[in-house]
């Protein structure tokens, strides 16, 4: 059975034991969604960092 697990911006964590290893019946979504932006006012620059470790992360 596939599986899906999602990553959000502040979950970014390379030794986490989701990446331990290497399975084809997981696939990861890494997303940022617009209401985690949003549910406290954030400076812009603060986004930008998470979508800029998020790319590198990826």
């Amino acid at each position: 059975m596939r599986k899906l697990r999602l990553i959000l911006g502040d979950q970014l964590n390379d030794r986490h034991s989701w990446f331990a290893r290497v399975d084809p019946e997981i696939t990861y979504l890494m997303m940022e969604v617009l209401p985690e932006t949003r549910y406290v006012t954030h400076h812009i620059q603060k986004i930008a960092g998470f979508f800029a470790a998020m790319r590198r992360f990826a």
